[in-house]
């Protein structure tokens, strides 16, 4: 089957590359060398998934520093090479003055995170590469952006890591630490707190589309003090936005943190601790309204305990 990077084959666009940096080669080496770079790339995406190595990691983020210095702020095609990693990106433009970036990565990249921060230095869009080796950035503005590999490792293949949020120097949000992520699912994480003895704060927002299987829970987990903490956040959407909002207590934006994609009510176990820290952690009514709207699509031990905790409220 013919591998295709948005509506092109990966032999379409490497031969598109090949024309525009060598003009002067014939029609007929191009299609071979493009058809031969092409089933090496097919040959490394169809690899076992297997951990990157540090080594690779480092090799993707040479290749993504290579990749960062092409003006690719509408449209355009672009090529990089860092020894064993070859990333072809495709910038599509979009209506609205939006865009869509497409990466195709060889070298065995499958399950690795990328973030790319588009014109601000505050707003981060996640995107892993898949089996095929691709990863695509939708619904971006077209804006300067820089694409960076995730520092954090995953604990497992199940899990999103979220980069570390680094604040912006002499601007406003220094002083807040008000960051905004967007998984690829579209759902926003936006993480702020007021002052800098205040608690950060996750809020996060959906539209019925990101969350069309219904009512679920996000695990969030992060360091606190060197210790593993964890978080479940509600999440039902209602039209035309829907926004819960939590407390982080003890997180700290320097430290690496994951979540879990939206989850099945039925996967959220009878953990008495847990439970009782994650809707101590609501804010607000709204938020307090999700977990009493999930209690029917809980197993009924968790049902019990997290009625219990309303309860208390």
């Amino acid at each position: 089957m013919t591998e295709r990077l948005g509506g092109e084959s990966l032999e379409d666009i490497y031969a598109e590359y090949l024309v525009l940096a060598f003009p002067e080669a014939d029609a007929h080496q191009v299609r071979a060398q493009a058809a031969s770079a092409a089933e090496r790339a097919r040959q490394a995406m169809q690899a076992p998934y297997e951990p990157a190595t540090p080594r690779m990691r480092e090799h993707l983020t040479q290749a993504l520093r290579q990749l960062n210095g092409h003006e690719l702020t509408r449209a355009g095609l672009a090529q990089v090479r860092y020894l064993g990693v070859t990333v072809v990106a495709e910038m599509v433009a979009r209506a609205g003055g939006r865009g869509e970036l497409r990466l195709a990565v060889t070298g065995g990249y499958t399950g690795m995170w990328l973030a790319l921060t588009a014109g601000r230095a505050d707003l981060h869009y996640l995107a892993c590469v898949d089996a095929n080796g691709r990863a695509v950035f939708a619904d971006i503005p077209a804006a300067d952006w820089t694409v960076e590999l995730v520092d954090e490792v995953p604990s497992s293949s199940a899990v999103i890591p979220l980069p570390v949020l680094r604040p912006l120097l002499h601007a406003a949000a220094a002083a807040t630490h008000d960051f905004v992520l967007v998984l690829p699912s579209g759902v926003l994480f936006h993480v702020n707190r007021s002052g800098p003895l205040d608690s950060y704060v996750l809020e996060i927002m959906a539209v019925p589309t990101q969350v069309e299987d219904g009512p679920g829970v996000f695990l969030i987990r992060y360091m606190t003090e060197g210790t593993p903490s964890g978080m479940l956040v509600p999440v039902a959407a209602r039209a035309p936005v829907w926004r819960t909002r939590v407390r982080l207590p003890g997180f700290s934006p320097d430290n690496g943190w994951e979540t879990t994609p939206l989850l099945n009510p039925q996967a959220v176990p009878p953990d008495d601790d847990l439970l009782a820290r994650s809707i101590e952690a609501a804010i607000d009514r709204a938020t307090l309204r999700a977990w009493h709207g999930l209690v029917p699509h809980l197993p009924p031990d968790t049902a019990e305990i997290v009625s219990a905790q309303l309860s208390a409220r």
